[in-house]
């Protein structure tokens, strides 16, 4: 699954906990 955030392309896997973590976090420190 490909996420675009921020005008990039970001390859995330559903499976990944961490990686959504990750995304979450970074989501939460830039305020759109």
């Amino acid at each position: 699954m490909a996420v675009k955030r921020n005008g990039k392309a970001v390859k995330v896997l559903e499976e990944d906990p961490l990686l959504l973590q990750f995304k979450e976090k970074a989501a939460s420190k830039k305020p759109q």
